[in-house]
């Protein structure tokens, strides 16, 4: 599988370096590579990550999204190139970068093959949207939560119940209410934006212990549910975006490795994140496995596992049906 990459952006001082040591350290087994974007000469970021020692580049354009073509995409190129590559990338871009420009940049086709975008995360800072009433009105921190698949909100426990719903209503206006994340809800992200497809392992095999397939994480969690799927055989297109446009409402994550009838000999790999989806070719690594494998998670409660898993059964021909 290509390698996932990460992007985490959000204003200045909303929590960005604390959501990835938070995702370092609950990864701890897996290799992952943090790309540090400071803004100014000084890498302060990167001084902050726990744990991650020489896994640390850090972009010292000040802003990311300026150089898209140069520092970004070649240092995943070193990365990648390393003895021992990463298992996923996260890149903390500064606070005043422009995630949406990041994200359309790692949609780049020959990055896909090698380094697939997994999710674009915004940290918001509550307690700065509590106390501005022109916060929205502000494109520096109004952008990221629009550009991101997923948004993290931070900082809540300097609010009072009332505050704190008035502050998600404002949110929940601008974004689909279940992409947005309180602080008990990100204990499990790393499982959500690092799920693969179900029996595929990463580039590089995590160590022993290590886990890094969705159903662990989320099926582990009261929050989350998951449902992982196969066929041996292609899918009919039609049926599967119509299967997808059914339940879009109440997957927060889906991905895996597409297989359509016709075309079995070009597998696609299949990424979901919120309200984007992605579909291009899978990775050379992909080629050699027969069939579809998907997995799909959504909060627990809204998600129905066992309706996705009768939809996805529907867009296989006549003859043997998926496994859910």
């Amino acid at each position: 599988m290509a390698v996932p990459v990460v992007v985490v952006g959000g204003f200045l001082g909303a929590g960005k370096t604390s959501l990835i040591n938070r995702i370092v350290n609950r990864c701890a087994p897996l290799r992952l590579s943090v790309l540090v974007n400071d803004f100014g000469a000084l890498a302060i970021d990167s001084d902050l990550i726990e744990q991650a020692g020489e896994r640390i580049v850090t972009l010292k354009n000040g802003c990311v999204c300026c150089s898209l073509q140069g520092d970004l995409l070649a240092s995943i190129r070193m990365v990648l190139s390393r003895p021992e590559p990463p298992d996923a990338v996260l890149v903390e871009c500064s606070g005043v970068s422009r995630i949406g420009a990041v994200r359309d940049a790692l949609l780049d086709p020959v990055i896909w093959q090698a380094a697939a975008l997994e999710a674009v995360v915004c940290v918001a800072d509550a307690a700065d949207m509590a106390a501005d009433e022109g916060y929205f009105d502000d494109p520096l921190r109004a952008a990221p939560i629009r550009d991101a698949d997923l948004v993290v909100l931070s900082k809540t426990d300097l609010l009072s119940g009332a505050v704190l719903e008035r502050v998600l209503a404002a949110l929940h206006a601008r974004k689909r209410a279940d992409l947005v994340l309180r602080p008990a809800d990100a204990a499990d992200l790393p499982g959500l934006l690092l799920a693969a497809a179900p029996g595929h392992a990463p580039a590089t095999a995590p160590r022993q212990g290590a886990r890094f397939r969705a159903e662990d994480v989320a099926d582990a969690s009261s929050l989350f549910a998951s449902v992982s799927w196969r066929s041996a055989r292609a899918l009919d297109f039609g049926a599967f975006q119509a299967a997808i446009q059914r339940h879009a409402a109440t997957i927060l994550r889906a991905k895996g490795i597409l297989r359509l009838h016709g075309r079995e000999a070009a597998p696609l790999l299949f990424q979901m994140v919120g309200q984007r989806v992605t579909v291009g070719p899978a990775p050379a690594r992909a080629a050699g496995a027969d069939g579809t494998r998907l997995v799909f998670i959504g909060r627990r409660g809204r998600i129905d596992c066992a309706a996705i898993a009768a939809d996805m059964d529907g867009c296989v021909p006549p003859g043997t049906a998926g496994e859910a």
